[in-house]
Order: structure tokens, then C-alpha cells, then sequence
């Protein structure tokens, strides 16, 4: 397939560039992601930050009271929202809005569409398993599965110009999306530790001794596919879930993976209204 070829050699050259053109965050993302990392600043300085722009505002208010995160009391200001989410956790519903730009574009819409709602099925699947097992770092987790497969997405953006066939884009993204991603991840200068993890994912097969950290982001991007929320429809001869080799090295039961099938799709469309 020498269009194959040619797509994938240019994603290739485009990677292999000092300068990766990816996206940068919106500027007020970068700001408030500068004053979250400042140790000095208070959780009323960042508010402020965020009460500036009107549309970030909505959108952080909105995942206050989203199921995944909204107490007893609706949030109805940006402080409240900030306190509540606290810096955490806010610092990924940030990269998770700067990380939802690349969803964006003209062409290719409903392969845009799959693959961040993949990225966000696993990152909320991550956080959810977390959750059932306990583990400490939920929002660690959350951040981990959204950026896990995030490099689909950037090789989509680095597509050349032009109408390409759309299973030889699909075949091209998949021989470049672990170097695509890398590439973001160093371009947003992310923590070493995100880094670290997404190679750890990536080469897991090889391991000899079990990850539970990586167990938890590949079940969880299991999981999406399983739901119908991965790049492509599930395969009508997977197995079980909870009959799967990680869910099994992590504990899982399955009534808690019954209960992640439940919740995730859901949880998925409401926080893509405000992620998006």
C-alpha cells in the first residue's frame, strides 16, 4: 500500500522535527496551569484566574457539578468550584481541556470524535477502578488513562493536507501514535513521571514482573473498547471483562466491573460537554 507508506513516512518526518507542531494550551490554560504548579499560590488566586475567562469558568463550575465530582451542594461560583475540585484535580480537568483542542478540526470529525472519547473513557476509567480498589492518587489515575492514548489524536493534527483514504489513516496513526504522544508530552514539558508511565503501558507485554499503575490504564482502555468507546467497535469474540488477565491481577470482582460498564459511558458524555 505505497499511499500507506507515504502517510506514515510523512507523520514519521513530521515527528522526527525539532519543533513538533503541536498545539500549545490556550494561553489562560497556560496561565492557570503556571499559578496550580506555583507552590506560593493560594486557591484564591487560581480562582481568579479562572473567573477571568467566562467559557473556562462554565466549564470548571460544570465539572464541579458533574456525578464524577459534585458533593452535596451544587456549586454556584468559581470559588466554591475551585474548592472544592482543589488543585488536583484541577490541574488535570486543565490538561484535559488543553488535551481536548486536538479534537478539533475540520476533516476527519467522527475519527476525531472516537479518539478522544477513548482518551477520556480510559481516564475516567482509570480514575473509577481506583476507586473501587481503593488506591490512593484517583486524579494521578484519571490524568495517566486520558493521556494514555492521546497520541492518536496528535497524529491526526500532523496528517498532511489533503483528502487521504480513511482506513490508510486509521493504519498510519496506529504505526506512529506511541511516538506521536511522546512528542506531546515533551512539548507540554509534562512530568517526567507521565512520561515514564506511558512507555511502561506501552511495552507492558514485555514485563516480566506485573505493574498494577499500568494494569489499572490498560484495563481501563479495555474497558472503553469493551463499551463501544474506543477507536474502533469492540470484537464480538472478546472475552469477559472480568474474566480478562489484568482483571484478574488486579482483584477485581465482577460486580465492580459490571458496575464500571455502568457508570462509564455516562460519565464519558457528561464530562465531554465540558471538556470538549
Amino acid at each position: 500500500m505505497p499511499a500507506l507508506a507515504e502517510l506514515t513516512r510523512a507523520l514519521r518526518d513530521a515527528l522526527a522535527q525539532p519543533q513538533v507542531s503541536v498545539p500549545s494550551p490556550p494561553s489562560i490554560i497556560s496561565e492557570l496551569l503556571a499559578r496550580i504548579d506555583d507552590p506560593e499560590t493560594s486557591l484564591a488566586e487560581v480562582a481568579a484566574v479562572v473567573a477571568r475567562d467566562p467559557a473556562l469558568a462554565a466549564r470548571v463550575v460544570g465539572v464541579a457539578n458533574s456525578s464524577l465530582y459534585r458533593g452535596a451542594a451544587e456549586s454556584t461560583s468559581v470559588t466554591h468550584a475551585v474548592g472544592r475540585l482543589g488543585l488536583s484535580t484541577l490541574r488535570t480537568v486543565a490538561l484535559g481541556m488543553a488535551a481536548g483542542q486536538l479534537a478539533r478540526g475540520r476533516d476527519l470529525r467522527e475519527l476525531r470524535s472516537r479518539y478522544w472519547t477513548h482518551c477520556l473513557a480510559t481516564g475516567v476509567g482509570a480514575k473509577l477502578v481506583g476507586r473501587h480498589l481503593g488506591e490512593r492518587g484517583e486524579e494521578t489515575l484519571f490524568l495517566a488513562g486520558l493521556l494514555f492514548p492521546i497520541g492518536r489524536l496528535v497524529a491526526l493534527h500532523l496528517l498532511p493536507a489533503g483528502k487521504h483514504p480513511l482506513e490508510e489513516v486509521r493504519a498510519a496513526v496506529e504505526e506512529v501514535h506511541d511516538e506521536a504522544g511522546l512528542a506531546l508530552f515533551e512539548r507540554w514539558e509534562l512530568p517526567s513521571f507521565h512520561r515514564d508511565l506511558a512507555r511502561r503501558c506501552r511495552s507492558s507485554e514485555a514485563q516480566a514482573e506485573p505493574d498494577r499503575w499500568v494494569d489499572m490504564i490498560s484495563f481501563a482502555s479495555e474497558a472503553a473498547w469493551a463499551c463501544g468507546l474506543g477507536p474502533q467497535p469492540p470484537t464480538e469474540d472478546a472475552p469477559p471483562l472480568s474474566r480478562t488477565p489484568r482483571a484478574e491481577r488486579l482483584g477485581l470482582t465482577e460486580v465492580q466491573v459490571c458496575d464500571l460498564e455502568i457508570e462509564l459511558e455516562d460519565l464519558v458524555d457528561e464530562l465531554k460537554g465540558y471538556l470538549d
